[in-house]
């Protein structure tokens, strides 16, 4: 192979790498909600070994769990194609600025990296990480694609997301009440992004036969049941109080952050907040929600 020949393949090598890694930012900015998963198994750890971590297993878990999370959300992104021409057409693989073959590429290097990186915290971790994996392929693959059948799109999202928030405990080996209520809290706060997502994407997922809570029962029940969730969680807060030996501002920044957050999705209650862009404001708002709420734990464990 002659030089010219040499050069000419080494810049078609260093073109496709950036075009990865182009597809890769793409995928990964349009896929934030990544990080209030990634977060998540973060307060989880940090809870279990009540503030005191082991900084490598802390990076390992954070590093792991968001290619894990960005994989799962990829994959899924690639199945809802179709639904995202209606309901979300600047998506990176709807818009074409990502093509399918890229989005795959990205999809299998996070899986490969994730379950790389997490295989040195431990099998009991990895076989966590494997769950996790198995409920985004049920909820999203053709073939069994839990997403369109009631309820069990519901059921998958909030058993995930509660499995993934207890990965920190199992990751720290260590079990109590605020581990496990933190777990509750997040699973249910993201039924309640599930739901208000739902409601956006209600054209869409009607079109795509995609039975969700909002096309089996209607929009405006749905956010009545979807606004008492986060009333849910404050009660509880209140009751486990003295079983969770976490400090009082936990206790009023949790009850603050539900309150807020029923008011702010019974907003969509009202005439002029009606369509797919005043739920998805309401979406953004509780996306900010989640992960302080996820902090208020860690909050609730300083001395005052």
């Amino acid at each position: 192979m002659s030089a010219r020949e040499d050069s000419a393949q080494i810049a078609r090598e260093q073109n496709a790498i950036r075009s990865l890694l182009g597809s890769f930012y793409l995928l990964a900015r349009s896929e934030r909600r990544a990080l209030i998963f990634t977060w998540a198994i973060l307060v989880s750890y940090l809870i279990a070994t009540d503030l005191k971590p082991v900084y490598s297993t802390l990076a390992l878990l954070g590093v792991s769990g968001y290619f894990l999370t960005l994989a799962v959300y990829v994959m899924n992104a690639l199945n809802d194609i179709e639904e995202d021409r209606i309901n979300a057409k600047d998506r990176p693989l709807v818009s074409g600025s990502v093509s399918q073959g890229k989005g795959r590429a990205v999809l299998y290097f996070c899986l490969v990296l994730a379950f790389f990186l997490v295989a040195f915290l431990g099998v009991a971790t990895l076989a966590i990480y494997g769950v996790v994996l198995f409920l985004g392929i049920a909820y999203s693959l053709p073939r069994i694609r839990a997403k369109k059948i009631f309820p069990y799109k519901m059921v998958v999202s909030v058993s995930g997301a509660g499995i993934w928030s207890l990965t920190g405990g199992i990751a720290a080996g260590s079990f109590g009440p605020a581990v496990f209520f933190a777990a509750v809290a997040f699973a249910l706060f993201a039924l309640v992004a599930l739901l208000v997502g739902d409601i956006a994407d209600m054209v869409g997922d009607a079109r795509s036969g995609i039975r969700s809570l909002p096309i089996v029962i209607g929009a405006r029940k749905s956010i009545w049941i979807t606004l008492l969730v986060p009333v849910l969680v404050g009660i509880l807060t209140v009751i486990l109080f003295p079983i969770l030996r976490l400090n009082l501002l936990f206790t009023i920044a949790t009850i603050g952050l539900t309150a807020y957050s029923s008011y702010t999705i019974g907003t969509l209650l009202l005439k002029e907040n009606k369509g797919s862009g005043a739920c998805n404001k309401v979406k953004a708002r509780l996306r900010i929600v989640i992960p302080v709420l996820q902090l208020a734990f860690l909050i609730g464990l300083l001395v005052l």
